[in-house]
């Protein structure tokens, strides 16, 4: 009867106590199955044993060192297989982390894969990955899980590298352990801010380099915090996370990369295809003529054999330009073009360009700079080419007698250069490509008019060789709007640099021989 009332009392204590660590752990129903048998057994050995030095006691005590020797051995025991248990169950966690991480060869996939075990295996309210920038001015990117339901993945945000607990793990390049309560008071409102309580953050390695940083927070349970063997388990798990991110990570380039070579293949076959049709085109005129003009049987007025011989020379010019183009392309990327520097005055530059156009166009063409604009410093006829070159984009593209207008503002550290227009826009979704080689914004409008696609990629690489930019500002229904910003002098450093000191001229330079640059792309 006093063994029977003393495993009832005992099993309902333990009971008790078992039930509100699982409640309070949130464990799951199996772990609790299995605590609970767990619970059978130990409550039950260690009453018969409670009661069995009981008895020995009270009928000798001088046994009682009879007792000590199997309570130790139990005692060792226990804790070794608690112990055992534990390890086993963290080797299963990882085992089943590592296969899931590699199932999943895209970055989104395998985050959110890592954030769901990390708080299963932890015990967790909330898990997160923070991925550095891998170029300069790109974002950081945050994924987290929790609390509860609630997930972001790849949410762009502003990292400061040098403060903060991610830079503290970046530099030390090891896991850290912020148990509760946490007494950092900086670490402590860092953490509040985002309803943190306690955490354990990692860093995450890729090539030798640290390229982000994982973290597990708010260990569930009012009673009990991440301790030291957690932040190993831990630290394991973020060197297992870090070869699947970075193998993510590379397999995400390699797509885009073939993405890119992709594209890049179909605009070289475009190319091919425009190049051919413009190199055709003047060829057929002139070699149709000239064959009509050797003809020994017929004989043509001089009126007429003029007029053969024009569209020849027309054509001629034609494919002259056209190869200077080619030309010019390389060495741009071959980037032996530099700079000859001298002291230009943009108003009188931009005035002979417009009063050019007004000769051979029926458009409204105003000029509008700002009173007292400053000399710069750069290469004259790389920004006749260009500026010539958007405005003769604006004439192609805009309906005869619409309003063009070259604008000139001053600012701290250079000049801008607009050329706006009324023509009929460029699609909002191509207003990334207009400036690629090769492009053509609309196919059936660049044969009308001529062209290969190379205008605008010429004129910004011409842009960069001078310290400038170039861009795309504006392009919808109400027309187009090019900028052009000139840096007052040019930059430091800039290779094959040439400086031809004088006076600022009144006049620009005559129009470079390769002028004629085709653009179809605005």
């Amino acid at each position: 009867a006093t063994l029977a009332g003393t495993l009832i009392a005992s099993f309902g204590s333990a009971l008790a106590i078992v039930g509100a660590i699982a409640l309070s752990d949130g464990s799951r129903p199996d772990d609790f199955g299995r605590s609970l048998r767990m619970l059978v057994v130990v409550t039950t050995t260690n009453t018969s044993i409670a009661l069995a030095a009981v008895t020995v006691l009270w009928l000798e005590p001088v046994a009682v060192w009879l007792l000590i020797i199997p309570i130790a051995l139990m005692f060792l025991a226990y804790r070794s297989y608690t112990s055992q248990r534990k390890k086993h169950e963290s080797l299963e966690f990882l085992y089943e982390s590592t296969r899931m991480l590699n199932r999943s060869l895209q970055v989104e996939a395998a985050s959110s894969a890592l954030l769901g075990q990390a708080r299963r295996m932890f015990r967790a309210e909330v898990a997160s990955i923070t991925l550095f920038p891998a170029a300069d001015g790109e974002p950081s990117l945050r994924s987290t899980l929790g609390p509860g339901a609630v997930e972001e993945s790849l949410v762009p945000l502003q990292l400061d590298p040098t403060e903060g607990v991610w830079a503290r793990v970046a530099s030390e390049r090891e896991a850290v352990l912020f148990a509760r309560p946490i007494r950092n008071e900086r670490i402590r409102t860092h953490f509040e801010s985002r309803d943190i309580r306690d955490a354990m953050v990692a860093p995450l390695f890729g090539e030798d380099e640290v390229v982000g940083t994982m973290l597990v927070g708010n260990h569930i349970g009012d009673v009990g915090t991440f301790d030291a063997e957690d932040l190993k388990l831990f630290e394991t798990l973020a060197n297992h996370a870090s070869v699947s991110l970075e193998n993510a990570r590379l397999v995400g380039r390699l797509e885009e990369s073939l993405a890119h070579l992709t594209e890049m293949n179909r605009l070289k076959d475009d190319f091919v295809a425009s190049v051919s049709h413009e190199l055709r085109t003047p060829l057929t005129s002139i070699l149709g003529f000239s064959k009509t003009l050797l003809r020994p049987n017929v004989t043509f007025a001089a009126e007429e054999e003029r007029q053969f011989l024009e569209t020849i020379e027309r054509q001629a010019e034609r494919l002259r330009l056209l190869i200077e183009d080619l030309l010019e392309v390389a060495r741009l990327e071959s980037q032996e073009v530099g700079p000859v520097v001298t002291t230009v005055s943009l108003p009188h530059l931009a005035r002979q360009i417009v009063e050019e156009g007004r000769q051979r166009s029926d458009h409204l063409l105003d000029l509008d700079f700002e009173e007292g604009m400053p000399l710069v410093k750069t290469d004259e006829s790389k920004v006749y080419e260009i500026l010539s070159n958007l405005l003769d984009n604006a004439l192609k593209y805009s309906p005869e007698e619409s309003r063009i207008t070259v604008r000139g503002q001053r600012q701290s550290d250079g000049v801008l250069v607009s050329v706006l227009d009324e023509g009929r826009g460029i699609p909002k979704e191509l207003h990334g490509k207009v400036f690629e080689r090769f492009y053509q914004a609309d196919q059936s409008s660049t044969r009308a008019v001529g062209g290969t696609g190379l205008g605008l990629y010429i004129c910004r690489k011409m842009a960069d060789v001078i310290g400038g930019r170039l861009w795309l500002e504006r392009s919808d229904r109400r027309g187009s709007i090019f900028c052009l910003w000139i840096p007052s002098s040019p930059p430091l450093g800039r290779n094959n640099a040439r400086n031809i000191t004088g006076r600022a001229s009144a006049e620009p330079s005559p129009r470079p021989e390769a002028y004629g640059i085709s653009s179809p792309e605005a």
